[in-house]
């Protein structure tokens, strides 16, 4: 039988983990046999190849991020379209991407394989974190609209289609 292949990029800009986080996902990997069907790479996606710096937060891991100055842990940075073409990543079907602020970056260095594959995006973008990098959502909508993507809000048990932004983050 054939086996299926994912790979799972982490602590990438799309999931923005530390170290400490990585280590966590290769014992999990591990532990769960699933060695031969994920395989965890550290590293961070970006608009550029180069190095980045990840900020953690000690009282919570998942809330890491990149950082324009270096006081933080040393990340390699590369960008999806980099990285699928270096391994011949010819399809991507879904892309989780939690990034704390870094989507419109992310989304930059991965414009051209996004076109072509068209993966369904799960995303959650936080406008106040969007300022960190001196970005906000309009310019993300934007972009994600460009790429040919619809916006959907979900609701308990529904999406809902997005034709306007919305105004309050209680929405």
């Amino acid at each position: 039988t054939d086996t299926a292949t994912t790979e799972i990029y982490t602590p990438s800009l799309h999931d923005a983990l530390p170290i400490s986080n990585y280590e966590r996902l290769r014992t999990n990997i591990a532990l769960n046999g699933l060695g031969g069907t994920i395989e965890a790479h550290y590293m961070g996606f970006s608009d550029r190849v180069g190095a980045g710096c990840m900020k953690t937060r000690t009282n919570n891991s998942g809330a890491a991020r990149l950082t324009h100055d270096c006081d933080g842990e040393a990340v390699s940075l590369v960008t999806i379209d980099s990285f699928c073409h270096e391994r011949g990543i010819q399809k991507i079907d879904l892309m989780k991407i939690d990034v704390e602020g870094h989507e419109p970056w992310l989304l930059k260095g991965g414009a051209e394989t996004i076109a072509k594959t068209t993966p369904l995006i799960f995303l959650e973008p936080e406008p106040h974190k969007l300022d960190i990098p001196a970005s906000s959502v309009c310019p993300l909508v934007d972009m994600l609209h460009d790429l040919g993507y619809p916006l959907f809000m979900a609701r308990r048990d529904i999406l809902v289609l997005l034709s306007l932004l919305p105004i309050s983050p209680s929405i």
